[in-house]
């Protein structure tokens, strides 16, 4: 019995060191990312600007490309307002609406009651605007391109330049068999 409690005390060792060593490759992770985004957003792009160079140049590694990027990210507090922007300008079947209804124990009843006609239930109900972010993204794209207007804070959207270094494709070799 005490070495089954050894060896379990052993297995909770060594569970607690690769927790703490993926808690550390995470972190490392993290870090790693958004130093590339900084250099590949800002330094990169801004250093190229200066000396007047444009993307195309070959590079050790491949070919030094600076690409010009759309993101976009739908700030929580804004989600009401990119709504009705989208609304104004006929997009709104982009958009999905969602109704959440928390309903103590033993309340199955009143939930069925409730999904066959809330307008009759005194219970409180969250509405949440959910919109497709890919979607909302190729509509300010097109929008953009055709030279119209976007509330771009609005709808969390940012045009950046990134640099990358696009790397030659292996050459597959065939041996004929």
């Amino acid at each position: 019995m005490s070495h089954d409690l050894s060896r379990l005390k052993d297995l909770v060792v060594q569970l607690q060191a690769a927790q703490a060593k993926v808690d550390e490759l995470t972190q490392s992770l993290h870090e790693a990312e958004q130093s590339l985004r900084y250099l590949s957003d800002n330094v990169l792009p801004e250093f190229m600007d200066e000396v007047g160079l444009q993307g195309g140049l070959k590079v050790e590694g491949g070919t030094l490309e600076l690409e010009d990027m759309l993101t976009v990210s739908v700030p929580a507090e804004r989600r009401e307002e990119v709504a009705l922007w989208l609304k104004e300008i006929d997009q709104e079947s982009v958009m999905k609406t969602l109704v959440t209804v928390v309903f103590g124990k033993g309340k199955e009843r009143e939930a069925e009651e409730l999904r066959t006609s809330l307008e009759q239930q005194a219970l409180l109900a969250t509405k949440k605007i959910d919109i497709n972010t890919s979607t909302l993204k190729s509509i300010v794209r097109r929008r953009l391109e055709e030279g119209k207007s976007v509330p771009m804070d609005t709808v969390g959207a940012h045009l950046v330049r990134r640099a990358r270094v696009k790397r030659p494709r292996a050459s597959k070799q065939f041996d004929g068999e």
